[in-house]
C-alpha cells in the first residue's frame, strides 16, 4: 500500500520528552494524550528526569544519574548519552497533543530532515518567518529569533549534545544556544504545525488553553495544577500579542533588533 508506515521508517529516531521530578504530575496526562493522538506512530519513547530508570506505559523513564539540583542542561546532556538513536524528536512535558498526528506527512518531513542532513528542525511556526508560502520547510537565517528552540523539534542527537552547555536553564539554552548555533547553516523550521499541541504550563501555572484541553480530554487534574492569577493571565496574553506584533514588523527592523540584542 502506498505510504504504508513501517516501524523501520523510524528505526533511527527516538521520542525524547524533557522533564524533571517537580513536573512528574504531568507525565500521566502527557502519555494519555500522546497515546490517543499518536497511536499510529511506532517509535522508541524516553522521558528524561532525575528519577530512577523505569517504564511507564511504553515510555522509558530515563535518569540522568545526577541530582535534581544540578543544572537543567547538564542533566539533559548526561541522559542523552544513554540514548543510542542517531536522531531525536524532542518534546517538553507540558506540550500535550490535541489533534491526531498525520503520520504520512510526518514521514515526509522526517525524510527531508535526513535527506538534507538538517541539524535542527523546529516542527511548529513559533515564530513563523515564512507565513506567506504554502506548507513548507525553510532555513532559519543568521538573524532569526530563537534559532534553537524547545518547541517540538527534530534534532541530530550529536548536534543537540553539542548545543547543550553544563550550566543553563531552558530559557538560557534557547537564547545562548541560538547564539552558539550561528556558525551552523542547516537549521530549519516548518511554517505550519506538524504536531498539533497545547502548551499546558507557563511559569508553573496552567494556561487558559491548557485548562480547556484538560477538561475536553477529561484528564487528571490535581492540586499541583495551579491556576494563573489575574496579573499572570494579563502577562500571558500580553506576551502572545507582543510576539505577533514583533513579526508584523518589517524584516529589516526585526533583523536590526536581533543583531543589537545578540
Amino acid at each position: 500500500m502506498k505510504n504504508k508506515i513501517n516501524k523501520l521508517d523510524f528505526s533511527e529516531l527516538s521520542l525524547v520528552v524533557l522533564s524533571s521530578e517537580s513536573y512528574s504530575y504531568l507525565w500521566g496526562n502527557f502519555i494519555k494524550t500522546w497515546g490517543k493522538y499518536c497511536n499510529n506512530f511506532v517509535i522508541k519513547k524516553f522521558l528524561i528526569t532525575t528519577n530512577k530508570n523505569k517504564n511507564l506505559k511504553n515510555f522509558t523513564i530515563l535518569s540522568s544519574g545526577l541530582d535534581k539540583d544540578d543544572f537543567w542542561s547538564k542533566r539533559i546532556k548526561y541522559a542523552l548519552k544513554k540514548i543510542k538513536s542517531k536522531n531525536v524528536l524532542v518534546f517538553t512535558d507540558d506540550c500535550f497533543m490535541s489533534e491526531t498526528l498525520d503520520i504520512h506527512n510526518f514521514k515526509k518531513i522526517y525524510s527531508e530532515f535526513k535527506k538534507k542532513k538538517i541539524l535542527h528542525l523546529r516542527l511548529c511556526p513559533i515564530p513563523n518567518e515564512d507565513m506567506l508560502r504554502k506548507k513548507n520547510l525553510y532555513r532559519l537565517d543568521y538573524f532569526s529569533f530563537h534559532r534553537i528552540s524547545l518547541q517540538p523539534s527534530l534534532w541530530n542527537k550529536k548536534f543537540l549534545e553539542k548545543m547543550l552547555s553544563f550550566d543553563e536553564n531552558p530559557r538560557m539554552f534557547e537564547e545562548n544556544g541560538s547564539i552558539r548555533s550561528k556558525k551552523y547553516s542547516k537549521i530549519f523550521s516548518t511554517n505550519y504545525f506538524v504536531f498539533d499541541f497545547i502548551e499546558i504550563i507557563r511559569i508553573g501555572k496552567v494556561t487558559p488553553e491548557g485548562k480547556k484541553l484538560i477538561f475536553k480530554e477529561n484528564l487528571t487534574l490535581n492540586k499541583k495544577y495551579k491556576n494563573m492569577k489575574f496579573n499572570e493571565l494579563c502577562d500571558h496574553y500580553y506576551k502572545k500579542i507582543k510576539f505577533i506584533i514583533f513579526y508584523l514588523l518589517p524584516r529589516f527592523l526585526r533583523k536590526q533588533y536581533i543583531k543589537n540584542k545578540y
